[in-house]
Formats: C-alpha cells, sequence, structure tokens
C-alpha cells in the first residue's frame, strides 16, 4: 500500500495534502453549482487562526457564528439565554453609530447622562415627566437650576423659575404695598378707594392733563391745609360744574341770561360782605325782605323819573 502520491505540484501523504511548489496555493475548484462540501469535525485552519482572508469577496457569507454571537443578515443577535452584546471601544475610541432606531423609536426605563452628561438634541419630549439632575440650558440667557414655589419670592434667585401659583400670590399679597418710585401712566384703569398722601413739605395731589392741546394745561386738586378733613361733595344731578379762577372770585359773566320769568321758589346767589360768604335765597324771601325794608311790589300804572 502507497503511503504517499505525488501529483504534478501536489503531495498526497495520508491525511495531509500539501503543495511541493515553493509558494504555492492549493486550489479546490468545485464544477458548475457544485461546492467543496467538509464534513466531519469542521474545519481547522493554522490552529483556529485565520490571516489575511476576506469572508465573502466573490459572494456573501449569509450567515457567521463566532462563540456566542450570530451574524445573520442585518441582524446580530446572542445565541446565549440572557446575553447581552456590549460594544466596548478601546481607550479614548467611542462606538459610532450613524443612526439609530431602538425599540421602533422607545428607549423605557434608560437614564440618559447618568454617569456623565449628555448633551444632545430633542425634537420633541412626550411623556409625564422630564427630568434635569442639574440644570437646564438654553441658547441664551441663565442657567435654569430649580422652578421654585415661594408666595413671598424669599430665594430671589436669579437662575430659579417661579410656578404660575406664586406669582399670582406674590402679586395679590403685595399690590397694596407697591409704590412706583416714578411717574406711571395708567389707562383705562379702576382706581377702588385710592388714598393720595403727600410729603411733609408738600401735599398730596391730582393732576388731570386737557387733552385737546396735548396735555400742556391741567387741572390741580390739593389736598387743604386744614386741621381737620375737608369734603367736596358734587350734586347728584346731570349738568356741568364750570368754575373760572378763584370759587372767592365768583365770574357772573359765565351764566346765561335767565330766558324764562323768575318763579318764586327760584333760588338767587347772595354775596354776604360781611362775612364774605355766599349764601341763596328764593325769590319769595327777597320780596319779603324788600318788603320789610320800605319797597313794595311794582305797580305797572305807576311812572318811574330817574333824578340826578
Amino acid at each position: 500500500m502507497d503511503t504517499q502520491v505525488d501529483i504534478d505540484n501536489i503531495t498526497i501523504d495520508g491525511n495531509t495534502i500539501s503543495s511541493t511548489d515553493t509558494n504555492g496555493n492549493i486550489v479546490l475548484t468545485p464544477h458548475g453549482t457544485g461546492i467543496v462540501d467538509i464534513n466531519g469535525g469542521g474545519v481547522d485552519i493554522d490552529g483556529g487562526a485565520i490571516d489575511g482572508v476576506t469572508l465573502g469577496t466573490n459572494s456573501a457569507v449569509t450567515e457567521l457564528q463566532v462563540d456566542n454571537i450570530n451574524i445573520n443578515g442585518n441582524a446580530i443577535t446572542s445565541t446565549d439565554s440572557n446575553g447581552n452584546i456590549a460594544l466596548t471601544p478601546a481607550g479614548t475610541g467611542e462606538v459610532d453609530i450613524s443612526k439609530v432606531d431602538i425599540a421602533d423609536g422607545e428607549i423605557d426605563g434608560t437614564v440618559i447622562g447618568a454617569n456623565s452628561a449628555a448633551a444632545g438634541t430633542f425634537a420633541a419630549l412626550q411623556g409625564t415627566t422630564v427630568t434635569a439632575s442639574t440644570n437646564l440650558t438654553l441658547a441664551s440667557g441663565a442657567t435654569v437650576t430649580a422652578i421654585l414655589d415661594e408666595d413671598d419670592f424669599s430665594s430671589d434667585s436669579a437662575t430659579a423659575l417661579a410656578t404660575q401659583q406664586s406669582i399670582k400670590a406674590y402679586i395679590t399679597n403685595n399690590i397694596s404695598s407697591v409704590t412706583p418710585t416714578s411717574t406711571t401712566t395708567f389707562t383705562n384703569k379702576s382706581l377702588t378707594a385710592p388714598v393720595l398722601t403727600g410729603s411733609s413739605s408738600s401735599a398730596g395731589s391730582i393732576i388731570f392733563k386737557e387733552d385737546t392741546d396735548n396735555g400742556t394745561n391741567a387741572v390741580t386738586l390739593i389736598g387743604a391745609a386744614d386741621t381737620a378733613d375737608v369734603t367736596v361733595t358734587l350734586p347728584a344731578v346731570t349738568g356741568t360744574i364750570i368754575t373760572t379762577g378763584n370759587l372767592t372770585d365768583f365770574d357772573v359773566n359765565s351764566i346765561a341770561a335767565l330766558s324764562d320769568p323768575i318763579a318764586n321758589n327760584d333760588e338767587i346767589l347772595i354775596h354776604d360782605t360781611s362775612g364774605s360768604v355766599r349764601k341763596k335765597a328764593t325769590f319769595t324771601q327777597i320780596q319779603t325782605n324788600l318788603t320789610s325794608a320800605g319797597f313794595s311790589k311794582d305797580d305797572p300804572t305807576a311812572l318811574a323819573i330817574a333824578l340826578g
């Protein structure tokens, strides 16, 4: 029985097929659609090492099993029960994945930035709670470190936001003590029971600007320098109260002439020179006073002659 066969540059010796050609390759080429089928215990190349070999150069390798990792088509799976798949770069290297879709876009039960801060852009945040463990920084402005619910704004923080309720409570509790330090304009606002208090050197006052000349002229109401309260009550009737200058210098020329006869209950203003006050009297009272002074009612048949 021959133990060795030499065919051209191929030597078959026992279980070994070798090439006698220096640096010669050994090529196993099937015909047509045939394949090189190696059965048995598998293939051991150089003690399990495959160096400088490209798998799938001419046709794709459809499935690859490496230890507990199976690569089949576009799927990489673990054959180990409940086994993890770890992608671990060396040193400062990183796992660079251009696009990720986890569970059709869902990431559940995962803390982003648990060990080190995570920087990223999120198109939308949905769910019940969004938690920032340290702070929140936007494109510009202060870094937000908290959202406080303080009705008195006691912390006076430059990096904390306030809740809607605390803002409303602060305004409600402090609106009565707000004191403008400069000119404040209120447009179409209602002031309920306002109290104007003057300083030690000036009385409280209200200024009404005239709008027909862009506010050049004004009417000023000044608190009286009296030891008792002074009340100004307007009449509860429809009409216009007109004053010209000082009330002590009442301008009768601004009053329209009477067009109807004077009735007995009509009132006439009388200036009391002895007391420097004004009084009023009905036409009947004036007639009575004139009669007491010796005057009689006009006689339409009498002739009046002006002497002197």
